[in-house]
């Protein structure tokens, strides 16, 4: 991920969060579903992001640091889940997160994955249940993106560059959607705000101010819809092809 597309990610994560403040009372269909929608661009974006990080090189040391924060993520979603399972006396449950650092380290590598995988399943497949544990939909999110780089790792150096490569695709691909959710759909709904929620208005124009960080390139600054209008004229980019 470039400095560009690091900051519109930003960009896009504030806006996120702005949503989800102005659509608690503001309950306009349109705006809710359009929420929903950035939120999966966020989550793409952040699974894109890291499989193009995942370092083609096979070095032990940057396995284990994909690895590492892995199974730090894992044992953080296990812990509330393995007290679900105990209260409910849900011994199925329970053994299948039953894992600590140790346990994970000391089997083969091959099968970390699996036991990665195995406590995100165990907690999805009761997730409605976990949130007064702490547990959230993006958590499971993250996790997954950090257990798909891990896995990343276990493929060859050559498997690994072609998964960078339409991983680089499909980034600027997803990016230049969510620029496109915000500048055709978003903002036109957001104007209405500008007389019936002045300060919502004006926290949804803060969230959509694009800092160029150092490394950018000049001249395609995104900035905030200028007041009055109805959509920002966005800087894109033109995404490769995408694979299938």
């Amino acid at each position: 991920m470039n400095a560009r597309q690091s900051s519109t990610q930003t960009m896009g994560q504030n806006v996120s969060v702005a949503l989800e403040t102005i659509t608690a009372t503001h309950a306009l269909p349109a705006l809710v579903a359009a929420s929903v929608a950035l939120k999966t661009y966020l989550t793409n974006i952040k699974f894109y992001a890291a499989l193009q990080a995942v370092p083609t090189t096979g070095h032990t040391e940057d396995r284990g640091r994909v690895f590492s924060g892995a199974i730090t993520t894992t044992l953080m979603v296990a812990g509330p889940v393995r007290s679900y399972a105990k209260t409910n006396k849900l011994g199925d449950l329970g053994a299948k997160v039953a894992h600590t650092i140790s346990d994970i380290r000391q089997t083969r590598i091959s099968q970390r994955v699996l036991l990665l995988q195995q406590v995100h399943d165990a907690a999805a497949s009761v997730l409605p249940h976990l949130a007064d544990y702490g547990v959230t939909a993006e958590m499971l999110a993250e996790q997954q993106t950090q257990i798909d780089a891990a896995s990343g790792c276990l493929t060859t150096p050559r498997a690994r560059i072609m998964s960078r490569r339409v991983a680089t695709e499909r980034l600027g691909e997803v990016i230049q959607k969510m620029r496109n959710l915000l500048a055709d759909e978003v903002d036109p709904l957001m104007v209405r705000l500008q007389a019936t929620d002045p300060d919502g208005y004006a926290m949804y124009q803060a969230a959509r101010l694009t800092i160029n960080r150092p490394g950018s390139s000049g001249g395609d600054d995104e900035t905030a819809p200028a007041t009055g209008e109805t959509a920002t004229t966005l800087a894109t980019t033109t995404p490769g092809k995408v694979a299938a």
